[in-house]
């Protein structure tokens, strides 16, 4: 029986399986709409997730992790689509 792509642990919110670069621009996409909310150094750090995603670069473990909780603690869990 072959795994899916993507599998999603409900209990920890963590996935387990790198993100494909697709997933990381949806998330970076709904996280613009939450910047004014966001901290000063968290703001900085997210304009450079936006400019490497405008480039095309693909993000390292420690940046996703980053972004995943930066979604985690702005994006409402009512909106979340991940």
């Amino acid at each position: 029986m072959p795994f899916p792509l993507i599998r999603y642990i409900p209990l920890t919110h963590r996935w387990t399986d790198p993100m494909t670069h697709i997933e990381q621009h949806k998330m970076i996409q709904e996280l613009v709409d939450y910047m004014r909310k966001m901290k000063r150094n968290d703001q900085a750090e997210f304009e450079m997730f936006l400019k490497r995603d405008k480039d095309d670069e693909d993000l390292d473990e420690h940046s996703v992790r980053r972004l995943q909780q930066m979604y985690e603690s702005y994006v409402p869990a009512r909106l979340r689509n991940w």
